[in-house]
Order: structure tokens, then sequence, then C-alpha cells
């Protein structure tokens, strides 16, 4: 069994895919292979149709924090969305579910894909927010935060001091418009393993105006994973 949180698409299948609106499909094809939802299709049509209903349309700018092969940033900038995507490849060292390195996959299937509307920074995600002029109207945070409380994989690889963690997150709210997208595991909203609620702490900071389900997913344990929309002041 598989445990990869995002598959190694072809290129023409996804991008198949995207033109037919045939998710299902696809899904169908590697369901054998990603027995969980985390395939990702799910939370990416999710969060899609929540940022149409908010009026965030093409080309508005995104930001992928932990971009992983780029499945994510593909899709969006597929749908026309500007995207910088990041990511410090750390985590599939530790877990080794890829067959290479992220940059190798998702710059590879960037090419085949055309796609001209994504920049990657393979770098690590806490340094370059906090030196970045950009701002952007919607971040994506899936599944990122919780595994620096105790390393990638329960290891001690890029494991972060919670105040580090926070200065992070307080961050991401200032150099972004409208909505956060953050996906965690439902063991973490009331604080077990990490310590603190996460969505009870984006509740307090003066920047958010409201936090919303958006949607769940499964890991690759079968626990579930709770999607917010933190919705912002503009």
């Amino acid at each position: 069994m598989h445990s990869t949180y995002n598959p190694v698409y072809r290129p023409s299948e996804l991008h198949e895919s995207f033109l037919t609106g045939d998710f299902l499909e696809l899904m169908a094809k590697k369901s054998p292979d990603y027995p969980y939802e985390r395939i990702g299709l799910d939370r990416f049509i999710a969060i899609l149709i929540d940022m149409q209903e908010a009026n965030i349309l093409p080309p508005a700018t995104l930001l992928d924090i932990g971009s992983n092969t780029g499945f994510f940033s593909q899709l969006f900038a597929l749908s026309g969305y500007t995207v910088t995507a990041i990511d410090n490849e750390a985590a599939p060292q530790v877990q080794g579910h890829y067959p290479c390195s992220l940059r190798a996959i998702a710059e590879s299937q960037n090419t085949e894909l055309h796609l001209e509307t994504i920049q990657f920074c393979w770098t690590d995600a806490r340094k370059w927010i906090a030196q970045t002029q950009q701002n952007h109207v919607v971040s994506l945070l899936l599944s990122v935060v919780h595994q620096w409380f105790n390393g990638y994989a329960g290891s001690d690889s890029e494991k972060t001091p919670k105040k580090d963690i926070l200065t992070f997150l307080e961050n991401v709210i200032r150099k972004t418009e409208k909505i956060i997208y953050f996906e965690t595991p439902v063991r973490h909203i009331n604080g077990l393993d990490c310590g603190l609620d996460l969505v009870a702490w984006f509740t307090q900071q003066p920047l958010v105006k409201s936090i919303n389900n958006v949607s769940h997913s499964l890991d690759a344990d079968g626990e579930f994973r709770e999607i917010y929309r933190i919705q912002l002041h503009t």
C-alpha cells in the first residue's frame, strides 16, 4: 500500500481530466494504489469551488506553502491562477515516498504541461515568508504546520519551536490578502500532540475575520483531517 499524500500523475492524464472535468475516472484509476481520499483531487475541487463562491477568480495570486510535487499548484495554474509554490523537500527525504526529488517531479511535469504561471521556490517557507515583499490573495497551508511540532514522520527533522511556528503563521496572515486554507489533523485541533489548539489560535488573531470548515479528508493512516477557510479582514 502506498502512503504518498499526493500521487504522481502523468501530466497528460491530469491535463485530460482537467479539460474534460472527469476527475472521478482519474480518481478511480488511482484508488487501488491510493485507497484514501488524499489523492488530492477532492481537496482541490472543494477549495476551488469555495474560492469561486468568494469571488476570487483568475488570475488572482495563490501561495502554495509545502507544495510537494506541485500537484495543487499545477491544478490551480491550469485553472488560470498565478501561483507561487514553496517547498524545501525535507518531508520526502524523511518519509521516502517518492522515487526521485520533488523538484525533479514538479519541474518535469510543469514543463510537459507548459505552465508559465507557476514560480517554484525550493527553499524554507519559514524564512521565505519572513523576507518576501510579495502578498498573495490566497495562501494554502495543507497539512504542513503540524509536522513542525514533532518533526516530519515522527523524526526530529524540521522540528521547530512553538514560538517560531506562531511567528511563521503571523507572517502568513500578514502576507495574505483574503483567505488562508488551513488543513490539520483532527487530533491537533484540540491541542493533542502539539499542545496548541491551532484553530483557536487563529480565531484570536486581530486580522482574522472568521473561520469555517470547508471540507475534510483522510490521511495515510485513515485519520480525519479538516480543511478550514480562514477569512481575513480586507
